[in-house]
């Protein structure tokens, strides 16, 4: 016999409801069989049909004993459970009972799935930042300390040590000062970040001082910075000074990583469909010559203090911070950073900034 009209129409009316919710949600018996889900727990889960155990759908046997609590004890339960592919994600699972037409019965439980997985990354990415933070301030505190106990301990220091010593402290002390302005820089810009710039800038304001500025730089390794902007006069919707902090530490990395006696160049192109991007963008490109990045390191390049290179990093006088603070302005532009390189030929970053 058919469900009545009426018990049909509940039913639509719960699906209905269930696939309104943005959280995954599955409905269970007292049997542990799924007897309900929406399209979002389709979208996370193997589930294809009602009726079946609901270790089908989860491998995690601590969330399957929480739901088997949860069905003996009749009180919420809440379980953290992950799954690794095909994109790793974390969830929180609120286990809750249903009840059936006779009240002081239950009829099953209800897993609401809460998406967590951005909680849990943030959290990580703090104490990292937290201990990369610690470690790279260490380095340089300590060789001041060491310095400054030998000066004040020496009887008869000669000139020069006394020099070269003073010397080595003024590079680490400046060493720590442009961290702290990187990191100051980074949480000013974070806590804008959802703030999209209003105002309009000329690509010639942002371009040109910053290769004035740098000429100087690339000079002393006989480096060429070369230009290419069919339009100066061209706007884009932005802060110029942030603008203006994308382009040198773009080329300032350039300098750094390129090869003595080779050509950086940079383009200035309009590109009508970008990927990630809602309509036009301005595309701002820094070609330079060197050894190139490894593709596996590509991907990692903006996260914070992640240097593929150590020693030579730290030898050039990179803070680790530079392509993190261009990505989270980009983000801000409703633009983003895109990276190609080629093994021991050329590195090319290219600043998209939505128009």
């Amino acid at each position: 016999m058919g469900k009545s009209p009426l018990k049909a129409g509940k039913l639509a009316l719960k699906t209905n409801i269930l696939d309104s919710l943005r959280d995954a949600v599955i409905l269970v018996n007292n049997n542990r069989e799924v007897i309900g889900f929406n399209r979002a727990a389709q979208e996370i889960v193997e589930i294809e049909h009602k009726g079946k155990d609901l270790a089908l759908a989860f491998r995690d046997q601590n969330l399957l004993n929480a739901v088997d609590q949860a069905l003996k004890g009749g009180t919420p339960v809440v379980q953290e459970t992950s799954f690794p592919y095909p994109v790793g994600r974390i969830y929180t699972v609120d286990i809750t009972s249903l009840s059936s037409e006779d009240e002081n019965k239950k009829s099953g439980v209800m897993l609401t799935m809460h998406d967590i997985s951005s909680i849990r990354a943030n959290e990580r990415m703090r104490a990292d930042f937290v201990a990369n933070v610690s470690h790279e301030l260490r380095s340089p505190l300590t060789t001041l300390m060491g310095f400054i106990d030998t000066m004040q301990s020496a009887v008869n220091l000669d000139p020069e040590r006394h020099e070269a010593f003073l010397n080595i402290m003024a590079q680490e002390s400046k060493r720590m000062a442009l961290l702290l302005e990187d990191l100051l820089s980074l949480s000013l810009i974070e806590a804008h970040e959802h703030e999209r710039p209003e105002g309009m800038v000329a690509v010639s304001e942002v371009l040109l001082p910053v290769v004035e500025r740098l000429k100087n730089r690339a000079e002393k390794k006989s480096m060429e910075i070369v230009v290419e902007c069919p339009n100066k006069d061209i706007q884009v919707r932005g802060e110029k000074n942030q603008l203006i902090q994308v382009v040198e530490n773009l080329i300032d990395n350039a300098i750094k990583y390129g090869d003595p006696e080779t050509r950086i160049d940079v383009s200035v192109t309009c590109a009508e469909a970008v990927a990630d991007i809602k309509g036009p963008a301005l595309a701002i490109a820094v070609k330079n010559r060197g050894a190139g990045i490894d593709e596996e390191d590509i991907p990692r390049l903006t996260e914070r203090f992640y240097r593929v290179d150590k020693v030579r990093s730290q030898a050039v006088g990179g803070t680790g911070l530079g392509l993190a603070i261009v990505k989270h302005i980009l983000n801000r532009h409703r633009g983003k950073l895109d990276i190609t390189s080629v093994l021991g030929e050329e590195s090319v970053f290219t600043a998209y900034v939505s128009q």
